[in-house]
């Protein structure tokens, strides 16, 4: 009986302690809030320790920028100190198509120096039994240009030359313009009359201009003008030019006579500024552009036969078909149009000239012109085709007329700073009373800018 109860009394103490379901999901909890608690001791002393890292990189930080601008303080110190009197400081960079830029730290003083080469060859087949054909290299054009700012920002230089055949001087002016609606340009640059002229040599579509360029422009003179822009949100969609010059060309030792020449030119864009005097569309504009202009012309008095004689009298020009029998002081009057459109890759232009001769005594003569020029890259950016078509009305009284059509293809490695091109040209000259002469001319070039 007392083995029993003893059993039965350590059955009952046993029991009572078995731990209940809840104490023990209290038990659990215990040890996990233990657990937790010593996971974010550890955790707050490893952010302390980020903490006082990170103090100590800014700190250093601050140090070194400190340390930076007192060694740069120094250095300027240094320099200003090593400087002779009107010595300046400058930066050197280069840029493809610009060439190389030496610019002063203060800004007052700026020169871009790049050279331009054109390699061709041409290849010209002439109907006329009595004369050659020929095939010949060239070194079409190879010039150097020096341009920036003097003294102001706002008062630009440039002096180009073109050391092809016999070196000549052809840009030597300034241009101080400091508004963008204003402007003052004197000396030696291109007459602003006709857009293709205006074009740089070295932005033209085909390997040269065309003929109505070489028979209406004026080239380059020696003179005074106005220039300026208006319209738009950068008072750019209005360009405007006048200016007064000798009018008898480039590189003259004086006028001919007491008389110049007068220009005055305007060119709007109304959907936007745009490369207006490049031809070809190497950018690919991406949104429409359209621009027109227009210019006028005249010199009074100029005379035939002075030995510095305007280029309306050279050989072929309009001067040139009143004969030997009218010599002596004409009123010359010259007018053109021109339009230009760009847009993914196509490009469209179109030139009309005017000029009108009268002499002091006898009858006067006048010519007009066209040239149209359409061109399409297929590959963008890369390859061009061309097509021109243009004409000469050389003297309207006698229908002496020169007509050209031609093709070309360009392909461009950097624009226009690196491209080759090839035309073929189907010159005809229409004589009243003269069988047509013809002539077909292949040419090839090459252009680099650097």
């Amino acid at each position: 009986m007392a083995v029993i109860v003893a059993g039965g009394l350590l059955a009952l103490t046993a029991v009572a302690r078995a731990e209940t379901p809840v104490e023990k999901r209290l038990r659990i909890l215990e040890q996990q809030l233990k657990e937790a608690n010593e996971k974010i001791k550890r955790l707050e002393g490893q952010v302390e320790q980020q903490r006082a890292v990170s103090r100590g990189t800014q700190t250093q930080i601050e140090e070194s920028r400190k340390a930076q601008e007192e060694t740069a303080k120094k250095l300027e110190t240094a320099r200003k100190e090593e400087l002779k009197p009107g010595q300046l400081p400058v930066n050197l960079r280069y840029e493809v198509g610009k060439g190389t830029t030496i610019e002063s730290d203060d800004k007052s003083f700026e020169l871009s120096i790049y050279n331009r080469f054109q390699g061709r060859y041409t290849f010209t087949d002439q109907e006329d039994p009595k004369k050659d054909d020929t095939s010949s290299f060239r070194v079409r054009r190879m010039k150097t240009v020096f341009e920036g700012h003097a003294f102001y920002p706002n008062l630009n230089y440039k002096i180009q030359v073109n050391w092809a055949g016999s070196p000549r001087l052809e840009d030597a002016y300034l241009w101080w313009k400091p508004r963008p609606y204003f402007g003052v340009q004197g000396g030696q640059w291109k007459v602003p009359f006709n857009r293709q002229q205006i074009t740089s040599s070295g932005a033209q579509q085909f390997v040269d201009r065309a003929i109505t360029d070489d028979f209406f422009t004026f080239e380059r003179d020696q003179g005074v003008g106005l220039t300026g822009n208006w319209l738009g949100p950068q008072h750019d969609r209005l360009e405007w030019n006048a200016a007064i010059f000798n009018g008898n060309g480039i590189n003259r030792a004086s006028n001919e006579n007491s008389d110049h020449l007068g220009v005055a030119r305007l060119l709007f864009m109304p959907l936007g500024k745009f490369d207006y005097y490049v031809e070809s569309d190497v950018n690919n504009t991406p949104d429409p552009r359209f621009g027109i202009g227009g210019a006028g012309a005249y010199n009074s008095q100029a005379d035939s036969t002075a030995t510095e004689k305007a280029r309306v009298f050279d050989s072929g020009r309009l001067g040139s078909f009143f004969g030997k029998g009218i010599k002596g002081r004409f009123d010359v009057a010259q007018a053109t149009a021109d339009a230009h459109f760009k847009w993914r890759g196509l490009s469209a232009l179109g030139d009309y000239y005017w000029a009108e001769a009268d002499p002091n005594a006898g009858l006067s003569k006048s010519a007009q012109g066209y040239n149209f020029q359409i061109g399409y890259f297929l590959i963008p950016k890369h390859l061009e085709a061309a097509l021109r078509y243009a004409s000469i009305d050389r003297d309207l009284d006698a229908r002496h007329g020169l007509r050209e059509v031609g093709g070309a293809l360009g392909y461009f490695f950097l624009a226009h700073n690196l491209k080759i091109q090839a035309d073929v040209r189907d010159l005809r000259d229409e004589t009243p009373g003269v069988p047509d002469r013809e002539t077909m001319e292949y040419r090839a070039q090459l252009q680099a800018i650097f």
